[in-house]
């Protein structure tokens, strides 16, 4: 792993104190893990894998290409989120965890109610584009959702 992970931090062109500056480390650990002088932790390989889209199985065993497919690594980006401080998509992920196939069956259901453009791709409604989902004005919000006259009119 010690001459993958040189020939990794060359391939993207950064010096050892760059290159563990990213991960958190020192230059010195990037050198002695380059040597073999370290054992390399199961947790500096994920945050290797992770911040670099490292193909694990290329830096631990030399098989396959040297970086990650793109949205084919979801493990990791699981990892990330668990261990991460966002307790909604925590809990997303423990409910989904608890579902038995009735459960899929039920969500897939459910989500085909949506509008999908061609049957595989969910479409979002034209008017909510990137540019108006956000508003960064109080009147863009309230052009967006006006306030509703909750009061009955005194007259």
């Amino acid at each position: 792993m010690n001459t993958r992970l040189k020939e990794l931090r060359k391939t993207l062109d950064l010096s050892q104190e760059s290159f563990g500056r990213r991960l958190g480390v020192t230059k010195a650990s990037i050198s002695r893990l380059e040597n073999g002088a370290n054992n390399f932790t199961e947790q500096m390989l994920k945050s290797i894998c992770r911040e670099f889209n490292v193909s694990y199985l290329w830096l631990t065993e030399g098989s396959g290409p040297m970086f990650s497919e793109p949205d084919i690594d979801y493990a990791a980006r699981i990892d990330r989120i668990m261990s991460g401080e966002n307790e909604f998509a925590k809990n997303i992920f423990k409910m989904f965890s608890q579902y038995d196939d009735n459960d899929w069956k039920d969500l897939q259901r459910l989500i085909k109610k949506l509008h999908f453009d061609d049957g595989d791709s969910l479409k979002m409604p034209s008017d909510l584009t990137a540019t108006n989902i956000h508003p960064q004005t109080a009147e863009e919000l309230e052009e967006q959702f006006p306030p509703e006259d909750h009061f009955p009119h005194a007259g």
